[in-house]
């Protein structure tokens, strides 16, 4: 059985990639896409934000990867700015708002691979 790393990348369109790594050129595994219609400024921000933070993630083969361990802190002082965030079933607002868009994209491009994946839903 073949064992690959995973990179990362994304874009502001939300385009996520996952890639088989094949060094040093990776070839194009799956992608998945979500609109961005309707996104406010604070929260398109968060997305850039975010995509900046995760671009050009490697995983190797059998380690863990945590969308929020490498996005995260969704705070003021990690760059993100307040908007609509889902917090024990209530609209809030909090920074990092909008992010969770970033996190599902991926989340199903991986579920559409076969990867094993936990999530974990908003707070």
């Amino acid at each position: 059985m073949r064992k690959y790393a995973v990179a990362i990348g994304a874009g502001l369109v939300l385009i996520l990639l996952a890639w088989f790594w094949l060094w040093p050129f990776p070839s194009l595994w799956h992608q998945a896409t979500t609109t961005l219609n309707g996104r406010t400024p604070n929260q398109m921000h968060n997305l850039q934000r975010a995509v900046s933070l995760l671009n050009k993630t490697v995983v190797l083969p059998g380690a863990t990867f945590s969308f929020n361990r490498v996005a995260g802190p969704y705070s003021f002082e990690n760059g993100y700015l307040p908007d609509k965030s889902f917090l024990g079933g209530q609209l809030i607002s909090s920074p990092g708002g909008g992010v969770c868009q970033l996190s599902s994209t991926l989340y199903y491009a991986l579920l559409e691979q076969g990867f094993t994946c936990q999530r974990v839903a908003h707070g």
